[in-house]
């Protein structure tokens, strides 16, 4: 993502999170000054409940920051167990289609209700109920596309950061 570096001069830069149509943190390129500090932690220590990061940025930057597209920049693995992508996809006429999103994805947050991060253990069963499901083609062949990306995002994770949980000695946890 070194393009970020390259961007014009702004405060602040980073994506909308498309799922609550607010700006997040996920993604953060700040432009350094002392200004902006003595703001933030002006901001933080005049309000009672400033919130979360996420909240004190969307208060302070909603309508000034340099906006980074999504869909290159904040990707939810949970969108991968949705059936719904409008949000996602901005459009309405856009095509869901699990393999050109994951290549067009420079960040993925993992996010979901159902299955923790891949770097917090889960009982027996957990992935295996929140992964997603395979959708039945016109041909009546199972479309297991998003269900393979899913599974291979969390697997990518622990291979690569070496994780073991209680239940993820093997691929059959998945």
């Amino acid at each position: 993502m070194d393009e970020l570096f390259h961007l014009p001069s702004a405060r602040v830069a980073m994506p909308r999170a498309y799922w609550i149509d607010k700006l997040s943190s996920a993604v953060l390129v700040v432009e350094p000054s002392l200004t902006e500090w003595k703001r933030i932690t002006t901001y933080v220590e005049d309000t009672s409940d400033s919130g979360f990061d996420m909240d004190i940025l969307n208060a302070l930057y909603n309508t000034t920051c340099l906006v980074l597209p999504h869909r290159q920049y904040l990707l939810l693995s949970s969108e991968f167990q949705d059936e719904e992508h409008a949000r996602f996809l901005g459009a309405a006429d856009d095509t869901w289609v699990p393999s050109e999103v994951l290549a067009e994805a420079k960040y993925i947050h993992f996010s979901g209700m159902t299955v923790p991060k891949p770097w917090v253990p889960v009982e027996e069963g957990i992935m295996a109920s929140g992964r997603p499901k395979c959708t039945r083609t016109m041909d009546e062949k199972g479309d297991c596309e998003d269900r393979d990306i899913w599974l291979g995002l969390y697997k990518d994770f622990l291979g690569r950061r070496k994780v073991r949980c209680r239940c993820c000695r093997s691929s059959e946890a998945y």
